[in-house]
């Protein structure tokens, strides 16, 4: 699975010292397998190691992501799929606005230091029960005393997937300290099997039983809850030796590294997913279904540079001095990369949005198309702010 890497591998050596300095920071997290002396190019063996497994596990999810929008779209028409859209832009927002870039600094802290991770996990998981809640709690109480704030979707649908808003926070920042840890089999194993029991459990409900969608948004709350009750266990597993519930510096030292990625992340989640919430609010969950899956295909042409960034983002803050050179050779392979995968979605998103959405859903391959050339530039620019999130 560590060989499947998706980026070329060529020979580009770095300094000898660098090398070695690498190698010294290998050690000191327990990294098995590089106790032998450097290769030539060891930091970029890392990022494909790290790159092949997050790779494998996020295309998993993808295709369960879009095996259950492809079934929601089927079964409960644009309608239903606005609404699916909306729980997932009002409890990301949520998640957004609580999360303080503690999922970054988790990632940080840790790979820098791995004996931090017990405190982490402790901080992460406290974090998430009390800011997770009280975000939940005004998001009820918005819904009810502005109702126009939530459109067309139900109160009682709202109200159960708020309830899933302190798990989904949890699954975020528990995710930040696995990959600080390099534990990029974990990292993301646990939220695809959530997923596929989502879907499967969707798709029993939805064309066995002819359920409708209350029956939907509980099965997705409750599979939010099983994931991140999940992480949490995991976490627990290796937590190693007792330690304080929190400590006051080390939290303190992740909230200072955490604001500055907090409102880069925040106003991006604004920029990339305030536009259902708009669609939603002026056009209805009809047209906003129909935004959704142009959405969807968007967000899935920035999973090749997400997924680069992510790999990056724990060997940039190992080493922030000696990462430049990496950044840059990773650029120069990903950037032609995109220019051939968004010309074959030019040529592809109508058919393929018409053949498994249908008919009612083929406007979305022309708003695709409009939003392609920024995408783009939106996946250039997601790569390179992995690597300023560390360096400034």
């Amino acid at each position: 699975m560590a060989r499947a890497t998706g980026v070329p591998c060529l020979d580009f050596p770095f300094p000898l010292e660098w090398q070695r300095n690498t190698l010294d920071a290998a050690r000191a997290m327990d990294a098995p397998g590089l106790e032998a002396p450097a290769p030539a190019d060891p930091l970029f063996a890392r990022f494909q190691t790290g790159f092949g497994h997050i790779g494998l596990l996020r295309l998993a999810g993808i295709a369960t992501l879009f095996g259950l929008t492809i079934l929601v779209s089927r079964v409960l028409g644009p309608p239903g799929q606005g609404v699916y859209a909306a729980i997932l832009v009002v409890t990301g927002l949520a998640v957004q606005l609580g999360n303080c870039g503690l999922h970054a600094a988790n990632t940080y802290l840790v790979a820098a230091n791995p004996n931090r991770a017990s405190t982490l996990a402790r901080h992460s998981m406290l974090w998430s029960l009390v800011v997770g809640t009280a975000l939940a709690g005004i998001l009820v109480a918005l819904s009810q005393f502005l109702p126009d704030l939530r459109g067309e979707v139900n109160p009682r649908h709202f109200l159960i997937f708020t309830l899933a808003i302190p798990f989904l926070l949890a699954i975020l920042l528990l995710q930040g300290l696995l990959l600080g840890l390099h534990r990029t089999r974990a990292y993301l194993s646990i939220e695809v099997v959530g997923r596929l029991a989502l879907l499967v459990a969707t798709a029993v409900a939805l064309l066995y039983f002819n359920t409708g969608l209350t029956t939907f948004v509980l099965l997705w709350t409750l599979a939010q809850i099983a994931t991140g009750i999940g992480y949490a266990l995991y976490s627990r597993q290796i937590l190693g030796r007792p330690t304080p519930l929190a400590e006051k510096s080390l939290l303190e030292s992740s909230l200072r590294y955490g604001i500055r990625a907090y409102l880069t992340s925040l106003f991006g989640f604004l920029v990339l997913r305030s536009d259902i919430l708009l669609v939603n609010y002026f056009l209805g969950t009809s047209a906003g279904g129909i935004y959704s899956v142009a959405g969807l295909l968007s967000e899935q042409m920035l999973l090749l540079p997400a997924l680069l960034g992510t790999a990056l983002f724990p060997l940039v803050s190992a080493d922030p001095a000696g990462s430049q050179q990496l950044t840059a050779k990773v650029m120069r392979h990903v950037t032609p990369l995109l220019l051939v995968a968004c010309g074959l979605a030019a040529a592809l998103a109508q058919p393929l949005v018409v053949f498994f959405y249908g008919r009612d859903f083929a406007q979305a391959g022309t708003v695709f198309l409009i939003l392609l050339p920024g995408i783009f530039l939106l996946s250039l620019q997601v790569v390179l702010a992995h690597h300023l999130a560390v360096t400034g």
